[in-house]
């Protein structure tokens, strides 16, 4: 059965590490918007609700979208409030899609996992981590500084990983350690250094600064459909805590 207590306690911190540019609360509800970079930074979380009107609601957070030239987006879990939530928002035309999973791990478990790739821990992102995190995901300079701005918001102590291979940047994450929970994003690894350890080696080099931070547990997102992603944290220890989706508003 999944602790609804822990859904909720995972996504108000993913939303402190993960911080839009610009964070609306209304009735509860989080509406955030982030120039439409990344689902999480641009979507309704509907952890708790105070109103009265649920469609009342529904209508402000369409409105709040459409005048930022945004489509609109819920991440819903099986916590979402109100209960009825994701069938309201079916019958509305809301689709659903993206499922992911939040996967978690005790901090020992992954800071024990050995790997010989040299993994530098920074303080803040230089060009090169800049130029790394680009190739390896495939984004523009726009994109990557829409990102870091993000990154640079997350409300906790954090730490940038960059990874070399033959003293060559192979890889990239981040991590944010908020209250005792270590949060892993941005995790990606150059195309041609795939399948050596380079992400093993990141998130474990995360998870041995975390553990000094004072985290004790580890989070993370992967998309349901990503196997070797889910095979790699897996083997690190991590576990599906539960899973959250998106529905969007067919216009």
């Amino acid at each position: 059965m999944t602790d609804l207590s822990l859904v909720k306690e995972l996504e108000l911190i993913g939303c402190r590490a993960w911080r839009a540019a610009e964070i609306e609360k209304h009735e509860g509800w989080f509406l955030r918007a982030n120039q439409g970079v990344t689902r999480r930074a641009n979507s309704v979380l509907p952890v708790t609700f105070t109103g009265n009107r649920l469609d009342t609601a529904i209508e402000h957070a369409i409105r709040f979208y459409r005048d930022r030239g945004l489509p609109t987006f819920f991440q819903l879990t099986v916590a979402s409030q109100p209960p009825h939530l994701d069938e309201t928002l079916e019958t509305r035309g809301f689709v659903r899609e993206l499922e992911v999973h939040v996967q978690v791990a005790s901090m020992s478990t992954v800071a024990d996992c050995t790997n010989e790739i040299v993994v530098e821990i920074q303080k803040t992102a230089d060009d090169v981590w800049r130029r790394c995190f680009a190739t390896a995901e495939g984004f523009d300079e726009e994109t990557v500084r829409i990102r870091q701005g993000i990154m640079q918001r997350a409300s906790g102590l954090s730490a940038y990983a960059l990874a070399r291979v033959d003293s060559e940047p192979a890889g990239v994450g981040f991590g944010v350690v908020t209250d005792d929970w270590l949060g892993l994003f941005g995790i990606a690894t150059v195309e041609r250094h795939r399948r050596k350890g380079v992400g093993t080696a990141i998130t474990t080099a995360l998870a041995v600064w975390g553990e000094k931070m004072g985290a004790e547990h580890a989070y993370l997102q992967v998309e349901v459909l990503n196997a070797p992603a889910l095979r790699l944290y897996g083997q690190l220890g991590f576990e599906t805590a539960y899973t959250y989706w998106y529905r969007l508003l067919q216009c």
